[in-house]
């Protein structure tokens, strides 16, 4: 009986579990990258690297595209009944690849959030880049791969949730003292393994079949089927009539279209594709409406085409590119070629076409000079490079000291430069003008210690600029960040709070932070007039300066601060009885103005004594 009980044991949790087995005999590789994302994850949480947010995304990110680059690879080699050991070499490939794009990201203008979702398409292709038609095999398994994507995270969903559950309630009814990342190793346990796992055991096993068109018995065909009928193609039309009421409308005004058109149309063409790709085994069988939409629909996408690129013209030709409007254009190039060939094409159509030519645009956009961000990037910098040479500022190619102090610039240009710089230095791309100051007096990346808010400042300072209206300009923006542990003699204090980020308090709304200490009550702590002020019932309130205390921190030239990971957080006490309050600064952000320093957020822990009667 007891062999009898265990093999029933092993019955249940094999028909509760998913069978990891198939997914590892197919996807051996995938289920590592897998195992190790999730492995990743866990040992981070236990704080086993020390490593840099940034660093920790990118490191993530690519194991997930590694995971979808693998799975890709196995899909087509099965398909074409490749022997195991041929894929070693598109696989290893394909890692070299994603190592070096995410090493060196900005080398290569690199933009993950481009390149995964091409990764992800290619998961539905990749059995079928083959020129034989295949239209109705390649909508059946890609119909079972997404549905079983779907069942797959509702499993890790409810997985991970049971599991929380449980463990909330063992501390709650029995008192345990359970660490909270347990339920963060849960979560990734779920979604970074079972999950990815069941997807790949759920996979088709074959790539022949196909769906039968016409009416659809099988309950989730049909309510594909149903959805497409009454709800997309309706919604599709009625839209499509809109918009070309609007293109009616401003051809009749003499206008352009407005700029912000380009999302609208682009989510109009997103979904009318999708729709398409939906609508094919029913196309004919599901209705007039249907059926004109199948037929029609991309010539009708030709007009919102025409609006779209006229309202990329419109903000590119008074802003210059940046990610966003290459996308824009690029989207409307990719629906255009759609258009032009499915109208064309009335029969045969093959609808690979539309996730395969959205799959090359995105890989052609996340890469290189010519990708969305290496091409805004060379677009942004000309623009500059214009604006400073119509102002006088930029000669030969040099920032000349003895112009900078000259009026040249109208306040228009000044914002649009300081835009300018904010966005190359977001993009780590702001060392690209050095050479303009090179031998020049300041030269604003003579020192290497800055960091990149110090670079921007230093940057806007060496070309003289002032906001516009009398501002404070962004060349007087202050800060101090520590990156060093360094010791402070903290004696006479009961209590540490935090770390608090503090936000400065608005004529319109006051940014509260309220803390609750035993014994003592709520504490409303707010940044407000450049002081931290403290609350508390029963309490005098407490007053800690924190302006004329950065004013006297800060050395009057930004750039000559010493650099971050020299400098460690230091303490500042109340101003209003010296010894009951202090803060511990281990960063804060301001402006300069008039010879005053005006704090805007600042981040670190308050310090109180044990009573303030």
């Amino acid at each position: 009986m007891s062999g009898e009980a265990a093999t029933r044991f092993q019955d249940v949790i094999k028909s509760i579990s998913p069978d990891i087995g198939i997914a590892v005999r197919r996807f051996p590789d995938t289920v590592l990258i897998a195992f190790l994302f999730t492995a990743f994850i866990v040992l981070e949480t236990e704080d086993w690297f020390d490593l840099p947010s940034r660093t920790m995304v990118k490191v993530s990110t690519a194991l997930i595209c590694a995971f979808l680059w693998s799975f890709s690879v196995h899909l087509a080699g099965e398909a074409r009944h490749w022997l195991r050991i041929t894929l070693i070499v598109p696989l290893i490939v394909g890692f070299a690849i994603v190592a070096g794009l995410f090493v060196f990201p900005d080398t290569v203008s690199f933009t993950p959030a481009l390149f995964l979702p091409a990764l992800l398409i290619l998961t539905g292709c990749a059995a079928y880049l083959t020129r034989a038609p295949a239209n109705a095999a390649y909508w059946l398994f890609n119909h079972q791969l997404w549905f079983g994507a779907a069942l797959a995270l509702l499993g890790a969903v409810l997985f991970s949730g049971g599991l929380s559950i449980i463990v909330a309630t063992l501390e709650f009814l029995f008192g345990l003292d359970i660490h909270s990342d347990w339920h963060k190793h849960i979560w990734t346990m779920g979604l970074g393994f079972i999950g990815p796992v069941t997807w790949l055991a759920f996979t088709p096993v074959t790539f022949t079949a196909e769906v039968d068109e016409g009416v659809q018995t099988e309950f989730t065909s049909r309510a594909i089927a149903m959805i497409v009928k009454f709800i997309l193609v309706p919604l599709i039309l009625v839209y499509t009539v809109i918009l070309y009421a609007y293109a009616v409308t401003i051809f009749l005004d003499g206008t352009l279209p407005k700029g912000r058109l380009g999302p609208m149309v682009l989510a109009f063409g997103g979904v009318g594709s999708i729709t398409a790709l939906l609508s094919y085994p029913t196309r004919n069988s599901s209705g007039p409406l249907t059926a004109f939409f199948w037929r029609h629909w991309f010539w009708l996408n030709l007009g919102p085409i025409l609006l779209l690129f006229l309202a990329a013209y419109q903000r590119i030709s008074q802003y210059g590119v940046t990610e966003q409007r290459y996308l824009v254009v690029l989207a409307g190039i990719w629906l255009a070629v759609l258009a032009a060939y499915f109208a064309l094409q009335k029969t045969g159509r093959d609808i690979r076409l539309l996730p395969v030519g959205l799959c090359v645009f995105l890989l052609v956009a996340c890469v290189g000079p010519w990708g969305a961000k290496g091409f805004s990037i060379i677009s942004q910098k000309a623009e500059l490079a214009a604006l400073l040479d119509v102002a006088g500022f930029l000669k030969d190619g040099k920032i000349h000291a003895k112009d900078r102090a000259k009026p040249g610039l109208l306040n228009s240009d000044k914002s649009r430069v300081l835009s300018i710089i904010r966005y190359l230095n977001k993009r780590q791309d702001l060392n690209s003008i050095a050479p303009w100051f090179a031998g020049q007096d300041p030269d604003p990346f003579a020192n290497r210690d800055l960091n990149k808010y110090e670079r921007l400042n230093a940057v806007s300072n060496a070309l003289g600029l002032e906001s516009p209206g009398g501002a404070v300009a962004l060349g007087k923006y202050r800060h101090y960040a520590a990156g060093k542990p360094g010791p402070n003699t903290i004696t006479g204090f009961s209590e540490i709070v935090g770390p608090l980020t503090l936000n400065a308090a608005t004529k319109k709304k006051a940014y509260e932070t309220k803390i609750t200490i035993q014994g003592r009550g709520e504490f409303t702590i707010v940044l407000k007039n450049g002081r931290i002020e403290v609350r508390a019932p029963n309490e005098y309130p407490i007053q800690i300066n924190i302006d004329d205390f950065a004013k006297k921190l800060l050395p009057k030239d930004q750039s000559k601060l010493r650099p971050f990971r020299e400098l460690t957080p230091v303490l500042v006490r109340s101003d209003n009885s010296v010894g009951r309050a202090a803060f511990l600064i281990q960063s804060f952000n301001g402006r300069e103005s008039d010879g005053k320093i005006r704090i805007t957020n600042v981040r670190g822990w308050l310090l109180l004594a044990e009573t303030s009667r």
